[in-house]
């Protein structure tokens, strides 16, 4: 169906296992993507293939439960598509820039601005799946019944349940902010773009995930604190 111009809807049956590459690329008409969700627990798990859905006109988005594979740029140059909802269950495999066109010149832009966990969201990195160096990612709304998503109700910033690993960092967010001290992970895209003039890492994180501090452009200063614990794990950037 690549370059098909007269698809405007595509409602995708439970019982599809894949979804090709460039399958429906370049379907400038193309606006909504329905997945039926699978009524037997025994269907197969759905991959969405490489630029399957490049470059269409798609306007929102919702993962089924069953979809487990989604690889890269599968949804990206859809620059209506705003919204993301995320039902899937059990672990998610996401390729490079989902929602993002391929990168030129190191920059890759998605167009996402709100994601949705659901109470059967799995855990994953969300502004490095979703987040583009356009950084637009503005919105994360979490279940009140997912159990591995903690959202903070007092500055939205987004964490595992455990808070050991920071997720997003609201992109409006305003002035200094000291990480929780359980936190030993910063995942990918996290802070980007922020106005940051110094940060400070604390002692027990291990792990800083790729541009986690890109096009911070006010930044100044990275303080890396002292572990106090001489065994502690050591830091990878």
């Amino acid at each position: 169906f690549r370059n098909c111009s007269k698809i405007t809807k595509l409602i995708v049956p439970a019982s599809v296992a894949e979804i090709g590459v460039s399958a429906f690329e370049y379907c400038y008409d193309l606006e909504e993507v329905v997945f039926e969700e699978a009524d037997n627990p025994e269907i197969a798990d759905l991959t969405i293939a490489t630029k399957a859905f490049y470059y269409d006109d798609l306007l929102e988005l919702t993962f089924p439960k069953h979809l487990r594979t989604i690889e890269s740029y599968a949804f990206g140059g859809n620059s209506r598509l705003k919204t993301v909802t995320v039902n899937s269950e059990g672990e998610l495999s996401f390729g490079t820039g989902v929602t993002s066109d391929e990168s030129s010149y190191g920059y890759s832009y998605s167009y996402v601005t709100t994601v949705n966990l659901s109470d059967t969201a799995s855990l994953f990195d969300v502004a490095g799946v979703f987040n583009g160096s356009n950084n637009k990612l503005e919105t994360i709304n979490v279940s009140p019944e997912n159990e591995v998503y903690y959202l903070n109700p007092v500055d939205g910033v987004l964490y595992n349940k455990e808070v050991t690993k920071i997720l997003y960092y609201p992109l409006n967010k305003k002035g200094n902010f000291t990480l929780p001290e359980t936190v030993t992970e910063i995942s990918a895209n996290v802070f980007t773009g922020r106005d940051f003039v110094t940060f400070t890492v604390g002692k027990n994180v291990e792990f800083i995930g790729e541009n986690a501090f890109g096009k911070c452009l006010s930044l100044k200063e990275v303080v890396f604190e002292e572990a106090d614990n001489p065994e502690i794990a050591d830091l990878t950037i």
